[in-house]
């Protein structure tokens, strides 16, 4: 009885705290990053502990699971990442942020962050940072830019993937603020994204700290990713512009 009536009171206290969280991305410009990655972590539900036992249950999940590799030193080393081949994972996602002109160490110390939540799991806590790590490497993996359409593109994507709420939240108030903007094809866009998130294989599944090598197309079409039709390909200068969070300024 008790454990039923303090677990509803979590449910309720994530309610109020995302519907805060929800005004402040809506009408703070500036607080829109950080109160929308708060918001996310609100209304995820059961979406990362359901990710989390998907990966464990792979071979290549649970040996990166035993291995714990840095994740995030990986992603850091700009340099080992522009020495691989081109055309490679890795070289794709180091050209992709170097293009895009992404401060990685402020990301990246995030994703450390968002660890923390797990202090007292390290499985967990590893697996959540590189979760977290992945955000630009999934823009690379499906051809989404850092644009609003490309970053709304991403939360359906993800949404089509995973069901987290948040994601679909945040895809809708894109989408609210690109239709007022009367952005062409908007609408093809995200329903198309939407639709390959839920073809492809969960990202999160994904042993990319064992791919980065590997040539990008091979992983994309092992992980099942057709390349976008509705959406600009990356590298186009739909690419450059301020993320979906920020896109309502």
């Amino acid at each position: 009885m008790f454990s039923t009536v303090r677990g509803a009171g979590r449910l309720a206290s994530n309610a109020l705290l995302a519907c805060c969280y929800f005004v402040i991305i809506a009408v703070r410009p500036s607080r829109r990053s950080h109160y929308g990655q708060q918001f996310l972590y609100k209304t995820e539900g059961g979406t990362f502990e359901r990710a989390f036992a998907a990966f464990e249950q792979t071979e290549a999940g649970a040996r990166l699971l035993a291995t714990a590799p840095d994740s995030v030193a990986l992603l850091r080393e700009r340099a080992a990442l522009q020495a691989l081949p081109p055309g490679s994972l890795g070289y794709a996602y180091g050209d992709f942020m170097v293009r895009s002109e992404i401060d990685e160490d402020l990301y990246l110390a995030g994703a450390v962050e968002a660890g923390l939540r797990f202090e007292r799991d390290p499985r967990r806590r590893w697996f959540r940072t590189r979760v977290e790590a992945g955000h630009d490497l999934r823009h690379v993996l499906t051809d989404y830019g850092i644009d609003p359409l490309g970053e709304t593109c991403l939360m359906a994507f993800r949404f089509g993937q995973t069901r987290h709420v948040g994601a679909f939240v945040i895809a809708a108030l894109g989408c609210s603020v690109l239709a007022g903007r009367r952005q062409p094809g908007l609408i093809a866009a995200v329903r198309e994204a939407y639709r390959r998130g839920r073809a492809a294989q969960l990202l999160d599944l994904l042993p990319w700290e064992e791919l980065m090598a590997t040539p990008l197309a091979a992983v994309q079409q092992a992980a099942g990713l057709e390349t976008p039709r509705r959406y600009p390909p990356v590298g186009t200068p739909a690419e450059r512009g301020r993320p979906v969070l920020e896109a309502a300024a």
